[in-house]
């Protein structure tokens, strides 16, 4: 399962050698502190997910419990300040939009993230879609690998 907050984004799947524990998996380790900053994070440098950690069920369920719970929020893309979040975020939403069928059209949508200027606009509305106005663009000199 994945879950994205303002947190940041996991991968939860069933552990394969502990059925008391999920693993849950993470691109930066600093969603994976976010999320559960006592537990040991393993880092496996040629894994599709580098950060994982080994945590009993019941608490993993807990802390998803209390994410949904504290949704105050009524746009859950606009929550995600860190451009590399925020892009990825952008380009998933397009994505799940292309699954659905629409009478407008499939195309309807433009994704650039080209670090000077992403955006994702609505063609037909070109105001629509716009970056929010309060998300600065993504600067170039951003690195487009995780710091750590």
């Amino acid at each position: 399962m994945w879950i994205w907050t303002p947190d940041g984004f996991l991968s939860i799947v069933a552990h394969r050698e502990d059925s008391k524990r999920f693993l849950v998996r993470a691109r930066l380790r600093q969603h994976l502190e976010a999320w559960f900053p006592d537990h040991e994070i393993i880092e496996l440098q040629d894994a599709d997910y580098r950060y994982r950690a080994n945590i009993f069920r019941g608490e993993v369920i807990a802390a998803v419990k209390r994410a949904v719970e504290a949704i105050t929020y009524d746009n859950f893309k606009n929550t995600l300040h860190d451009p590399l979040d925020h892009a990825a975020a952008m380009s998933v939403w397009l994505a799940t939009l292309r699954m659905q069928p629409s009478s407008k059209g499939d195309d309807r949508f433009e994704l650039s993230l080209d670090p000077s200027n992403w955006h994702c606009r609505d063609l037909e509305d070109p105001g629509d879609f716009a970056e929010p106005e309060d998300f600065e663009p993504w600067p170039p000199e951003l690195p487009l690998t995780d710091p750590t």
